[in-house]
């Protein structure tokens, strides 16, 4: 295994990522970007099979040869480290990072050498949650990533194992000693539940378990067994962590005792940060303020008015020239927190202009973000956006803030889907002009009549169908711009989920719901006999011409 060689692969999936997705800003002309879009994808072709060839040199022996010496499974961590871009808290490769972690884990196990498995172990909870964030925005169309969930959970806690005064005391060195310290409180990403039962036990631990982090801390035992660990940044992120539990409205369900217990932490944060300003960039204060109104909303302090009154103060004073992965956390939170208080069939004037706001100042966000940083997580503050959106007469609809989004996040898309439009407005023209009589039955035109008086309806139909029908692909997105080396067949399922997804998000609001079954079936051969999803039926379809 060549490090050096493999290096090469994150700066070729990188390069791979930015051509996947060039900026329209800098290109004069529709025609000029076509021209770049083909280079780009001729140069995306050749990258990934160099990258194919690389990794199949440099990785076989790690997964297909059971006497892989330690050398080779440290540079394969060392691989795996290098594909997390810590900068903008995402990965480069998810999926490479989840398939060394498992297998580097066997090989550290038959070693029995403690730091090996530790820091395995510590890549399969990073990887987990990775993967838990990649699916869990196609809930519930993929719902596999409760396994995800359970995954984390139970490596996090085999690490925090380790928390055992005598096998801490006997840990080879500081870095071991640090990952298990950080999985005290890093297990809070895995605080994910659904109403199963045996989930449920989830919600009850996931206190205790932040509030054993902050007990660690003043330990003297453990403070003298890692000297270097920073302890008060320790402290302030379990808190932080702490304080967003109740995130979506308490969707989490919390009881009104634990509620008071987050709002408890949340005060905690505060006075802490008061006297340890150091951190203060990575909390700013709009941050705190927001987590303070949230959680005294939710423990009943202030009246519901009061609290949208606040959450409005809050979001009118945004920024939105700062592009940092932790600036989403503001620029989509407090936003959505607000929308998701409202009563969507009663809403005042009022609000009704703070909504439209809203929704043009997220555009504009996400348009300026750059275009490789930190898109896993946007696209999972996106995902809770828009399905929570609210369609307001005369602002902007569902649909010009989807095709706002793709031309934002991936011009490719966009480009494509007004492609698609203008083919699918093309043949539909032809065939109106040379086989009216296929239309018969088509948006409930009883003969050929009715088809001639409503061309322009039909027109407008395929029109909307056609904008829309890749709409899904905003949950997949890093995904689709990652093709860096062949995909393995777990990608290909989740590209396949954004028929689904899309069909499902349109059948949502009133004004897109009849062009839903375009992006249900758009994969799906016109003969019913391939293509996917298997579930779509076009026999069982309004317009199956359509």
């Amino acid at each position: 295994m060549n490090i050096d060689e493999l290096k090469l692969y994150i700066e070729r999936t990188k390069r791979i990522s930015e051509l996947s997705s060039p900026q329209v800003d800098r290109i004069a002309s529709a025609e000029n970007y076509r021209m770049f879009l083909l280079s780009s994808f001729t140069e995306i072709g050749k990258l990934s099979q160099q990258n194919d060839e690389l990794l199949c040199k440099n990785l076989r022996a790690l997964f297909y040869d059971d006497e892989v010496s330690k050398e080779d499974i440290e540079d394969a961590l060392q691989f795996s480290q290098l594909l997390v871009d810590a900068t903008n808290v995402e990965t480069i490769d998810t999926l490479m990072i989840w398939k060394i972690a498992n297998r580097v884990l066997s090989l550290a196990e038959k070693t029995g050498d403690t730091r090996l498995i530790i820091k395995a172990l510590d890549n399969i909870v990073i990887s987990s949650y990775m993967m838990l964030n990649t699916t869990k925005r196609l809930y519930p169309d993929y719902d596999n990533y409760l396994e995800y969930v359970d995954i984390g959970l139970e490596t996090s806690k085999r690490i925090i194992s380790y928390l055992n005064k005598e096998k801490f005391s006997k840990l080879p060195d500081e870095e071991c000693k640090e990952i298990v310290l950080i999985n005290v409180r890093y297990i809070r990403c895995f605080f994910e539940w659904d109403d199963q039962p045996e989930r449920l036990k989830v919600k009850d631990e996931c206190l205790q378990l932040l509030q054993r982090a902050l007990d660690i801390a003043n330990d003297s035992f453990y403070r003298e067994q890692a000297p270097n660990y920073n302890w008060d940044y320790h402290i302030f992120r379990t808190l932080q962590y702490a304080s967003d539990l109740a995130e979506n409205q308490n969707a989490r369900g919390f009881d009104e005792s634990t509620l008071k217990q987050i709002l408890g932490y949340t005060y905690q944060l505060n006075e802490y940060l008061q006297q340890h300003p150091e951190f203060v960039d990575q909390c700013p204060k709009i941050e705190r303020d927001y987590l303070l109104v949230h959680n005294e909303y939710l423990c009943g302090l202030l009246t519901k008015a009061e609290y949208k009154d606040k959450m409005i103060d809050l979001i009118d004073i945004t920024k939105i020239s700062d592009f940092s992965p932790r600036s989403m956390f503001v620029n989509f939170t407090i936003p959505l927190e607000y929308i998701l208080s409202l009563d969507k069939e009663n809403l005042s004037e009022r609000e009704k202009r703070n909504v439209n706001k809203y929704y043009r100042e997220i555009v504009s966000y996400v348009y300026h973000m750059p275009r490789t940083g930190a898109i896993s997580f946007m696209l999972t503050f996106l995902a809770d956006v828009l399905r929570n959106y609210i369609d307001i007469p005369g602002g902007m609809s569902f649909e010009e803030f989807c095709l706002k989004l793709i031309a934002a996040v991936h011009p490719p898309t966009f480009v494509h889907s007004h492609t698609v439009a203008k083919l699918a407005s093309f043949l539909t023209t032809y065939l109106l002009n040379k086989n009216p009589e296929l239309f018969v039955g088509t948006l409930q035109c009883k003969n050929i009549e009715d088809v001639k008086n409503n061309q322009q309806v039909i027109l407008d139909f395929m029109q909307h169908s056609a904008l829309l029908h890749d709409i899904g692909k905003l949950f997949i997105l890093e995904t689709i711009i990652t093709y860096g080396r062949t995909l393995t067949d777990f990608e290909r399922k989740l590209l396949e989920t954004h028929t689904r997804i899309g069909g499902d998000i349109i059948s949502s609001y009133s004004k897109t719901k009849p062009y839903a079954y375009a992006a249900f079936g758009h994969h799906k051969w016109y003969d019913n006999n391939g293509g996917y999803p298997k579930s779509f039926d076009l026999s069982n379809v309004e317009n199956p011409l359509l």
